[in-house]
């Protein structure tokens, strides 16, 4: 279908339904070219979307589409982060994301919360680097 269109679940050829009463489920997307984009993500989206319910192995067409919706909402965090860090005349810094997601308490937290992970993780390497510097360690 051409991109934006109106596609019936199922994909196109699922063909009309017959009889009276028969309900079309429709839905909106976007023109998915599986074979000729790169999805450097899809098995990450596969393995997400199955731990939030999905089939074990979702549809191409499913995946592509959770994956461009992702990456199409970072990459415009990140251009309206970098606007901020350039108006503070500084590099792009967690704090120019926890400024854009603020009113939007999930995604603040959660944010803050991989960055104590990430620090957590950063300070245990650390640590285990300089105890087999030592030559303490395994």
């Amino acid at each position: 279908p051409p991109s934006g269109t109106l596609m019936q679940r199922g994909g196109p050829s699922a063909g009309p339904q017959q009889g009276r009463g028969a309900h079309v489920a429709v839905s909106f997307v976007k023109e998915v070219e599986v074979g000729k984009r790169k999805k450097p993500f899809e098995n990450d989206v596969a393995q997400m979307m199955y731990g939030f319910g999905d089939a074990r192995a979702p549809l191409p067409e499913s995946i592509a589409l959770v994956e461009d919706i992702v990456s199409e909402f970072v990459t415009q965090m990140t251009k309206e982060a970098c606007k901020l860090s350039a108006k503070r005349g500084k590099k792009l810094a967690l704090e120019d994301i926890l400024l854009l997601v603020r009113k939007q308490p999930q995604l603040y937290y959660r944010a803050r919360e991989l960055n104590r992970l990430q620090k957590e993780v950063t300070n245990h390497k650390d640590q285990t680097a300089e105890v087999k510097r030592l030559g303490a360690g395994p």
